[in-house]
């Protein structure tokens, strides 16, 4: 694995998650060459700064917001874009989201998707 990308809500920051902890996960992977990023079914504008500002090496290396893209998840498009983003192919990124309607999408190959909720035990795809 060369890249990692997070989705904010629910995985960084929301019930249930440790922004301490992954933060301190995500600081040891960029130490040892992983890019990270941020991707986010936000819909970007002014309000949105503040996420975008965990970018370029603050937390992660890049954040990409769908509302500032065109694309959302669970469009598979969005990744190719974050994985484009972090410089990386897609067979070298793994991805961890809350996104619920992702079971179903057809994945490019290489691709790994962790999906997670709070009723439900992780699933990979």
């Amino acid at each position: 694995m060369r890249g990692l990308i997070l989705d904010f809500g629910g995985v960084l920051a929301g019930p249930g998650s440790d922004m301490d902890g992954l933060s301190s996960v995500l600081a040891g992977a960029r130490t040892r060459g992983v890019r990270t990023a941020i991707l986010s079914n936000d819909p970007g504008g002014p309000g949105a700064q503040w996420l975008r500002e965990l970018g370029d090496g603050r937390l992660v290396d890049q954040v990409v917001l769908s509302g500032d893209v065109g694309v959302a998840k669970p469009d598979p498009r969005i990744y190719r874009l974050t994985a484009d983003a972090l410089g990386l192919a897609p067979g070298t990124v793994s991805s961890s989201t809350t996104c619920r309607s992702m079971s179903g999408v057809r994945w490019p190959s290489g691709w790994w998707v962790s999906t997670t909720s709070t009723a439900a035990p992780p699933r990979t795809r």
